[in-house]
């Protein structure tokens, strides 16, 4: 029986899914007792992917050989993609019961925790499983993320770095560390860590949209302005949710209109006001002097948001009458 497996892996390894998934079926049909076979043929209905039947494989595995966490765990993560949080939850604390020392579990939960919307608790995961395995590197990169969510952002790009020191060749390294750098304001570091996950990947958009917020938020406009225009050149729906998201987030931008209204200019007005928002008072005067000089010579395709301009209200500008 190795054959049919050893064949079905590497259909699964070169994408070729439909093609494992039948040859499985039919390997279970001949033995329905064949653990193994059940946790492949989930694996390849996982990817297709056809979620229902992916987890009654996986089920089925378990069924026949209860000690195989990576099937329980892979039914789980099945049950977090068919937005099943609550039941995949149910699942982790009862092999939790019996593996809490496996840190793949405890990350496992996390990311549940996580898709509940309890960043606490799935920060708690993962950080036993980083204690169990240090270089667990999706602990540490949830972990990261799980900070910058909470807030805790002083951590998280701590906690990045050391993700980019243990992996250097990853792009999501450095790419985790430019978020966490973006939400402390800290742009002058996200710039440069943005820019080493565009040298290992100069297609991940996400990243080239953080260069271009870092570098409008700091004022350096036309290199915003063209890495912005790089990063929304495609529709990468990605790109979009999150420009979305920043929009919603910023209260400045009305988010029907946040990939059009995505200029250097409202960029750097709407990270200037959420730094005063938040009492950080540093350098007010020449972020308002800054701020006239943008409205006097102001494109036709930024300053439109009506959001914008109400928040602008509220800063100390003046004009200076010419003597």
């Amino acid at each position: 029986m190795a054959e049919p497996h050893v064949e079905a892996i590497g259909l699964l390894q070169t994408g070729r899914f439909r093609e494992a998934a039948g040859l499985l079926e039919t390997t279970c049909e001949r033995d329905p007792g064949d653990a193994r076979a059940w946790f492949l043929l989930g694996a390849c209905r996982h990817a297709l992917p056809d979620l229902e039947r992916a987890l009654a494989a996986f089920d089925r595995a378990v069924a026949l050989d209860p000690s195989n966490l990576q099937a329980a765990q892979a039914a789980i993560a099945v049950l977090c993609d068919a937005r099943r949080p609550a039941e995949a939850f149910a699942r982790c604390e009862d092999l939790l019961s019996r593996h809490s020392d496996d840190p793949q579990l405890q990350f496992s939960t996390g990311v549940v925790r996580e898709a509940l919307g309890d960043f606490a608790g799935a920060l708690d995961r993962y950080d036993r499983a980083l204690a169990m395995d240090p270089g667990f590197v999706h602990a540490l990169q949830n972990r990261g993320i799980v900070l910058t969510r909470l807030g805790r952002v002083d951590e998280a790009i701590e906690n990045n770095g050391r993700f980019v020191s243990l992996f250097p060749g990853k792009v999501d390294a450095h790419y985790n560390l430019a978020e966490s750098c973006l939400a402390a304001r800290r742009y002058d570091d996200a710039i440069p860590a943005a820019r080493r996950a565009l040298a290992i990947d100069p297609t991940h958009a996400l990243s080239r949209l953080d260069l271009g917020l870092a570098l409008a938020a700091s004022g350096r406009l036309e290199e915003g302005r063209d890495e912005l225009r790089h990063a929304m050149s495609r529709d990468d729906p990605a790109v979009r949710r999150r420009i979305e998201a920043w929009a919603a987030a910023s209260g400045a931008i009305d988010p029907f209109d946040a990939a059009t209204l995505l200029q250097p200019e409202d960029v750097f007005l709407i990270m200037g006001c959420e730094r005063l928002e938040s009492c950080d008072w540093a350098e007010l005067g020449a972020f308002a002097d800054r701020c006239v000089e943008m409205i006097r010579g102001a494109r036709a395709d930024c300053l439109q948001s009506r959001a914008l301009a109400f928040k602008l209200l509220h800063l100390p500008v003046r004009t200076r009458s010419a003597i």
